[in-house]
């Protein structure tokens, strides 16, 4: 839309990928694959529920000395 006015369904421009068969999508998607290999790996989900629970038994299982005995007054 410029100005307000609708341009209809049938605008589309050039430079933009609609369809999976323009042969500028696998371009793109290869681009995009590309793009995403080089960045860094952020855990989500069941993957930072399972290194949660990792450390949560690592820490519990480490020893933390003698309990202290009580003292009744």
């Amino acid at each position: 839309m410029h100005d307000g006015q609708d341009l209809g369904s049938s605008y589309r421009p050039e430079e933009l990928v609609y369809f999976k068969e323009d042969p500028r999508w696998a371009q793109q998607v290869q681009e995009l694959k590309r793009v995403l290999a080089s960045r860094e790996h952020v855990p989500k989900g069941p993957e930072l529920r399972t290194r949660r629970v990792a450390k949560a038994i690592a820490n519990r299982s480490k020893s933390r000395g003698r309990p202290k005995k009580r003292t009744r007054r």
